[in-house]
């Protein structure tokens, strides 16, 4: 808490240099206007109110950028004591700010508080009779209400205020009112309240929003560098869907958008609601649904490579070398007696695991187990549990890791290897592993947590991965992501108990897609085992593959999936690798952008660049 306290006395100290700055600027504006025999009385007056509201723009801006939280302050303080040139009062809410002294005064006032009764009450001389209430929504997807006050009593009712528009997701509207005239002469620290009497005051009202850079959020659930091809079975469905309010669904891509039947039959539908937006090649791109040009919507050729989100290996959480350390290799899974024995070399999938007979570098057992501490082993299952942060150690032979079965051991038992992400408890972060080569499951991958590499993924449905609300990222890979069919013997088998489906995710239960039950009702009928579920930000920089063609496994993707097709580190354009495909084969599709799952990049508690987005003068 200290540190914490140190950080922000540090910020402040920043907010009021730049804030004296901006005073000095405006102290030589009051003065060069003053004396302007240029401007009569009353538009002098009218000039030191303008840029007193200007003033109390840029501070509150700075405010916020030290604190995307502020609402113009929780108690009564002064949080700027230089009379004569610029001081500030911050009232639960209000703000009073006077800038200049005698018949150079000017003033500007700021307020959040609603004034209505429920709102914290304001000191003497704090009320701000006027009705313009700011908003700071620099925390939320969602819009929130602008009011306006009663003017009679100069208080909000949400339930029957006016309200003129919306303060949008991730911004705040400030509204501030500046004053100029010989009626504020006599304002000082402790006269907050001047009689006016007969003296003259102007009042200018400056409405600025201002914003975060959302590049990295991006706006639309589905991005492909390259062309994006869904073949889904007969009379199959693609939902795209969109939580954020005021971003309508929508697809990107920066080549073609082709939705067609798997199977050869029904043609399938796109829902997109009736303003779904689908932007494609800016010369001659197209959206065809069953090889017709769609009208679910139509293409819009557009530019979108500068739409891409832009989000670097380094802004993601990863687990730490400090973390448990796994080694690099090979983990081959037998069952004569069941076991998992460990190689130091890579994994070669069109080779296929170690023989038998060749002598592993470890074996792990319950009486000899894997990584304790971070993860658990289910002999019976054969399954392995991360709880804790896991970072692949690289040896001389490997980078990145393989767990896999023997041959023939599926046939033999009905089941597969598992890897499952679990908190450690409640109150603990998700489970990270990060790897520095390819990560390759020959099963499921499920649960609640990420998986980063600077290689390539591969593991089988089903898989049901959540990402961590702290970390927001379920799949981030350098290489390509690619979700292979489950095996004919599970399939077989056809239960959750056999290991080809189990709970993990928010949606918990059996079968379990996350985020489902915060839907109206499962959009594609009672999920199937074989489903395929993400939430969080899947992003890679090469293609995304998801191939099952026996059509029975739907896919649900909330937050935001990305194939750039480059690397984001570097100044290259989307694509540039040659790669950014996207390719679903199988049920239904269904894809909902929610920036609350990939907002991890962007810290939304902690200092932050704001943008003015928008300035207008009332």
């Amino acid at each position: 808490m200290k540190s914490i306290r140190h950080k922000r006395g540090i910020l402040l100290i920043i907010t009021l240099i730049i804030v004296g700055i901006t005073t000095m600027f405006l102290g030589a504006g009051l003065t060069l206007t003053r004396s302007s025999g240029a401007l009569a009385g009353s538009q002098e007056d009218e000039q030191v109110a303008l840029e007193a509201a200007q003033a109390g723009v840029a501070y509150a801006r700075n405010r916020l950028q030290a604190d995307p939280a502020w609402r113009g302050g929780n108690v009564n303080e002064v949080t700027v004591n230089m009379p004569g040139q610029l001081w500030v009062r911050e009232d639960h809410g209000n703000v009073l700010g006077i800038v200049g002294s005698g018949n150079h005064v000017g003033c500007f006032r700021i307020r959040f508080n609603y004034q209505n009764g429920s709102s914290a009450a304001v000191g003497a001389g704090m009320t701000i009779n006027n009705p313009y209430v700011s908003e700071n929504n620099l925390d939320s997807a969602s819009q929130k209400r602008v009011y306006r006050a009663d003017r009679s009593g100069f208080a909000v009712d949400p339930a029957t205020s006016f309200s003129p528009y919306d303060c949008t997701r991730y911004s705040a509207t400030l509204l501030c009112e500046g004053g100029g005239g010989d009626g504020l002469r006599d304002l000082s620290p402790t006269n907050l309240a001047p009689a006016a009497a007969q003296r003259n005051v102007k009042r200018r009202v400056a409405e600025v929003v201002i914003g975060r850079n959302l590049s990295q959020l991006g706006d639309s659930p589905i991005y492909g560098a390259k062309d994006i091809n869904m073949n889904v079975k007969d009379a199959g469905k693609v939902k795209v869907r969109s939580s954020d309010a005021g971003v309508p669904p929508r697809a990107r891509t920066l080549r073609d958008i082709y939705i067609q039947d798997a199977n050869g039959g029904t043609h399938p539908t796109v829902d997109m609601s009736s303003k779904g937006e689908a932007f494609v090649n800016q010369s001659n791109g197209v959206m065809k649904v069953d090889g017709v040009d769609s009208t679910a919507p139509t293409a819009t050729q557009e530019d979108s490579s500068g739409r891409f989100p832009r989000i670097k290996w380094s802004q993601i959480t990863k687990a730490p070398p400090t973390a448990t350390n796994l080694d690099a290799g090979t983990y081959v899974w037998r069952h004569n007696p069941r076991r998992l024995e460990y190689y130091d070399q890579p994994y070669d999938p069109a080779v296929g695991p170690p023989a038998a007979s060749v002598t592993p570098n470890a074996v792990y057992n319950n009486s000899n187990p894997l990584a304790p501490g971070a993860v658990s082993m289910n002999m019976g299952k054969l399954s392995l549990t991360i709880t804790r942060d896991v970072f692949v150690k690289a040896n001389a032979g490997a980078t990145g890791v393989a767990i896999v079965p023997e041959d023939g051991l599926l046939a033999a038992i009905q089941n597969r290897p598992n890897v499952e992400m679990a908190k450690a408890s409640s109150t603990s972060p998700a489970p990270i592993i990060t790897s520095q080569g390819d990560i390759f499951v020959k099963g499921s991958l499920r649960g609640q947590g990420s998986v980063t590499t600077e290689g390539n993924v591969t593991f089988q449905g089903t898989s049901v991965l959540e990402a961590d609300q702290e970390s927001r990222t379920a799949i981030y890979a350098k290489g390509d992501v690619t979700l292979e069919q489950i095996p004919p013997e599970i399939v077989a088998a056809g239960s959750v108990a056999t290991g080809s489906g189990g709970s993990g995710g928010s949606g918990g239960g059996s079968p379990a897609v996350p985020f489902l039950s915060t839907l109206p009702a499962p959009p594609f009928g009672t999920p199937s085992f074989r489903d395929i579920a993400f939430s969080g930000l899947f992003y890679t920089h090469g293609s995304v593959k998801a191939d099952f063609p026996s059509g029975n496994t739907d896919f649900y993707f909330r937050g935001m999936v990305v194939a750039f097709g480059a690397d984001p580190d570097s100044p290259a354009a989307p694509g540039d690798n040659g790669r950014g495909r996207i390719d679903f084969t199988g049920g239904n599709v269904y894809l909902e952008y929610d920036s609350r799952y990939v907002v991890g990049p962007i810290n939304l508690t902690g200092p932050a660049l704001l943008e003015v987005e928008s300035y207008n003068l009332l």
